[in-house]
């Protein structure tokens, strides 16, 4: 073949190739893009045919080519195009949306503004186990809102002894508490319950560090363990024989703080002075003060296995002096059926040509200690506590420290395998009928005795109005609603020794008591 003939050829396939990549890469092509009319296909080569036959062969494959390339062309450009409308259609919808955002904050810090000075972020509201808060972003000015309402049923089986039924009030208290600038904690309890209005806790507590905290103001004092627990996560609906020997709550001042996440607690305090099962005076008429100290030990909390770490013990004690003070400074026991089972000698009424009857005062001091533990262990509590309470007493010239002793042990066991604990019990699902869910349930026991001082009887106290001993055993059950919710039901049997009018024992006490709660 001549030369010239050979280059042709070698044209006509490259051109060949050319046009099959082009076809190829072609098919993936949007096919809405507009397109030129695409030439006809190259007509075969007739055999033999001359050069002019290979001319027009290679012509019309050059046409084709041109067609393709316009053809891909069109359809990058229509894809550019389709994509920056897409980067621009997204664009503006961030724009819209963060100008949206922008005018409502806008909104909002109009709405609430802060004060002059003021960096902190909008006012945030939130709803939980302890109720309403409201606070800044950063966490340093909230204020809480929660209630306590416990409605109570109790019914009692005696044959002798004229105790009524009854439905009542047994606390409704509205609570109000908060934190300031991050260091300084408030609070306001309130109780309605029972008719009588009442302020329970009114204090500031300054916390500049964890571990030394200044409290101001009224609270519970700090000695009782079950007393310290909160009204609404005790497991029987009354407290045991032993916290008729533990002082309530009083006016004062004191120092308290937690080491090593909890692991050692204390308070130190002076306070007005609260007789046993009674509360301190808004006004204390003498200058003598009651000092509170109280330790508590958590000696497995910083192992990280729950089971370890609920591991509770302490001691806790007071000592002040009460000489010169009322006869109303002496305390009165009650039953767990909330009855009045021991008081001291009142001063009786005068007689005609004759002075009153003495009553028994508050001589030279008085004191208490109180050991206690407990310890939780999944769904299983135990709590104990044993205490002493000396008190000096004086009557028609004659005194005597009289040493009354009580102590408690209580257990409880959540069937649905929830986690106990000293502050309550938290359901994993709460209550559902549909799905069902039916909250937490628990069992819970006690056994608590109440002693007292075989010297008061019977100059400073009657043995036909007042008990010399008490023995009570409870059990009870809790459903558990949902966290804020409970159903509680319990019966109590409390044996006596003296305190009967006509002599002998004081009838023995069965007590059925009720109790719907809520607590936010």
């Amino acid at each position: 073949m001549p030369g010239g003939e050979q280059g042709t050829s070698r044209a006509i396939g490259r051109a060949l190739l050319l046009v099959a990549l082009v076809a190829t890469g072609a098919g993936a092509v949007n096919a809405d893009a507009q397109e030129p009319q695409a030439p006809k296909e190259p007509a075969a080569v007739p055999p033999g045919g001359g050069d002019e036959a290979l001319r027009r062969e290679l012509e019309e494959l050059r046409t084709r080519q041109r067609w393709l390339e316009r053809r891909l062309t069109a359809a990058e450009k229509a894809a550019a195009d389709t994509k920056a409308a897409n980067e621009a259609r997204a664009a503006e919808e961030m724009r819209r949306a963060s100008d949206e955002a922008r005018l409502a904050a806008q909104v909002q810090a109009a709405a609430h503004p802060p004060d002059a000075g003021s960096e902190e972020g909008p006012v945030r509201l939130h709803f939980g186990r302890h109720g309403f808060s409201f606070g800044t972003a950063d966490g340093k000015n909230t204020l809480h809102i929660g209630l306590v309402l416990h409605v109570d049923g109790r019914a009692y089986f005696t044959d002798r002894l004229p105790i009524s039924d009854t439905f009542l009030i047994r606390r409704a208290r509205p609570d109000i508490a908060g934190t300031l600038f991050g260091i300084v904690d408030y609070r306001l309890l309130t109780d309605f319950g029972q008719g009588t209005p009442q302020i329970l806790d009114a204090y500031i507590e300054l916390h500049p560090v964890p571990w030394l905290k200044l409290r101001a103001g009224r609270w519970r004092v700090p000695i009782g363990l079950e007393w310290l627990q909160s009204d609404s996560t005790i497991v029987l609906v009354e407290r045991s024989l032993a916290s008729d020997l533990i002082p309530l709550r009083d006016l004062g001042v004191m120092l308290n703080g937690a080491v090593g996440g909890g692991t050692f607690e204390y308070q130190i305090g002076v306070f007005n002075g609260a007789p046993d099962s009674g509360n301190g005076p808004d006004f204390d008429p003498q200058s003598s003060k009651d000092y509170v100290g109280r330790v508590f030990f958590h000696p497995l909390r910083p192992s990280h296995r729950e089971v370890l770490s609920n591991l509770g013990l302490g001691v806790a004690g007071s000592y002040g002096t009460s000489a010169g003070a009322a006869a109303s400074a002496l305390p009165s026991y009650k039953s767990i059926g909330q009855q009045v089972i021991f008081s001291y000698i009142a001063p009786g009424p005068a007689m005609p040509g004759a002075l009153a009857a003495a009553g028994v005062l508050p001589g030279s001091n008085r004191w208490r200690v109180s050991p206690q533990l407990y310890w939780y262990l999944g769904p299983v509590g135990i709590l104990a506590e044993y205490m002493l309470s000396s008190q000096s007493v004086q009557r028609n010239g004659e005194t005597a420290d009289l040493q009354n002793r009580a102590w408690n042990l209580t257990t409880s066991f959540v069937l649905t395998l929830e986690h106990a604990s000293y502050e309550g019990v938290v359901p994993r699902h709460p209550v559902d009928f549909r799905h069902p869910h039916f909250g937490a349930i628990e069992v819970a026991f006690r056994y608590s005795e109440l002693r007292i001082d075989p010297q008061a009887f019977p100059d400073f106290a009657d043995p036909s109005l007042s008990v010399k001993q008490a023995r009570e055993l409870s059990g009870g059950f809790n459903w558990y609603l949902t966290e804020h919710v409970r159903f509680m039901l319990s019966f109590s049997h409390t044996d006596f020794l003296q305190g009967a009018p006509l002599g002998g024992n004081r009838e023995p006490e069965n007590a059925l008591l009720g109790r719907l709660q809520i607590k936010l």
